[in-house]
């Protein structure tokens, strides 16, 4: 990479770019952790009646839980292959 591709701090900014979205991606995945933890407690505390609702709405938030943990995990991959930041 030439250093006109880098930022004035000499980082490439396609990684600054991936760096970002890997945090994000981690905090869209600890929100859907949250969400799983609530949905649980609302189905365990559920009145009989409502219980098959609330379960879906569990295994409904455990679906996206694993859609955000596997795009974490994906975008970590990338950042790991990606070139290392200038010394």
């Amino acid at each position: 990479m030439s250093a006109s591709q880098r930022t004035r701090d000499g980082r490439n900014p396609i990684r600054t770019a991936l760096e970002e979205d890997v945090l994000d991606a981690h905090e869209d995945w600890l929100e859907a952790c949250v969400r799983v933890s609530d949905a649980y407690s609302l189905w365990l505390s559920a009145r009989i009646p409502d219980r098959p609702g609330r379960f879906a709405a569990y295994t409904a938030a455990l679906d996206r839980e694993e859609s955000a943990a596997a795009r974490y995990r994906d975008l970590i991959h990338e950042l790991g292959s990606a070139a290392p930041p200038a010394s």
